[in-house]
């Protein structure tokens, strides 16, 4: 039969196309779906009752961040030892002048070891309780104490670092060293 004309052959091309472009746009339809399981339910069962969606739960991804290494402190100040606060704050010549002359303390501190025994005999050293760097007890004019005496006190001589290396040597134990 001519092409569209009537009779018996016509219902069935025409239903043949019609089938093959529904099949063709059912299987593209299908093949946009695949893989995308999330949102897609299934069908209703005869009972009326809809299954569970059949979805795929998947972790959520997290980034996890290289451990970032801790700063490096700076090294701490060595702690002075005795014999060098000897000879930078107490010896003759130095800043407090201990033992310069016979008015002042040169019989009984004329070096560090000295100096230490004779300060540890009057109870201004005492491992980390130690007076000579207390603000209460201490005979050194920088702590509150009257030594060196004002008249002998040069400008500038003793001062906050003066300070600081006695009590960091105080904290230390104050070691003969």
């Amino acid at each position: 039969m001519p092409r569209g004309g009537t009779g018996p052959a016509f219902p069935r091309c025409f239903m043949a196309t019609r089938l093959r472009r529904g099949a063709s746009v059912l299987v593209f339809a299908l093949a946009g779906c695949a893989g995308q399981g999330r949102g897609v339910r299934a069908p209703i069962s005869p009972t009326g009752v809809s299954p569970a969606p059949a979805t795929v739960a998947r972790a959520p991804s997290v980034e996890v961040a290289a451990p970032t290494p801790a700063p490096e402190s700076p090294a701490p100040e060595p702690v002075p030892t005795w014999s060098h606060l000897f000879d930078e704050y107490f010896a003759a010549g130095s800043v407090g002048g201990c033992g310069r002359s016979a008015k002042c303390h040169a019989s009984v501190m004329g070096d560090a070891h000295a100096a230490f025994h004779w300060l540890h005999d009057r109870g201004y050293i005492n491992g980390e309780k130690s007076p000579l760097a207390s603000k209460s007890n201490s005979c050194l004019r920088l702590f509150g104490g009257n030594m060196p005496p004002a008249q002998a006190v040069r400008a500038g001589t003793m001062n906050a670092q003066t300070a600081a290396d006695l009590s960091a040597w105080v904290a230390a134990g104050a070691h003969d060293d």
